[in-house]
């Protein structure tokens, strides 16, 4: 379910492929994995965390610099990697911080059924 929700919110992205967003295709192609990328880390998050804000508040916060970035004289080469290493440190972060303060518990093999 993970990878079907990562991919379903990357693919969710090619609409910039038709409605005409300015880049050409392989930037918008980039924008795709990546989004593909950023989506199994949000859904990852969701997983561990069990809440849709911190999600949302990232998603919110990751289209607003972007529009931002285009009002500025920051070339797409660079805003893309300022954007990717930005991402990288927070969802990583807190990823690792929810991994760290919730840890998924295996289920164990030895349930107590009637066999056991």
């Amino acid at each position: 379910m993970i990878i079907v929700s990562a991919l379903t919110f990357g693919i969710g992205h090619i609409v910039n492929l038709i409605n005409g967003s300015g880049r050409d295709l392989t930037s918008t192609l980039i924008q795709i994995v990546f989004a593909v990328m950023v989506g199994f880390v949000l859904v990852l998050i969701f997983y561990h965390g069990k809440s849709l804000i911190p999600c949302i508040l990232f998603h919110s916060a990751n289209n607003a610099l972007k529009v931002f970035a285009a009002e500025g004289s920051i070339n797409p080469q660079a805003e893309m990697m300022i954007n990717l290493v930005v991402s990288v440190v927070v969802l990583g972060g807190y990823l690792f911080y929810l991994v760290k303060v919730f840890p998924i518990k295996e289920a164990s093999s030895r349930s107590s059924g009637p066999n056991s």
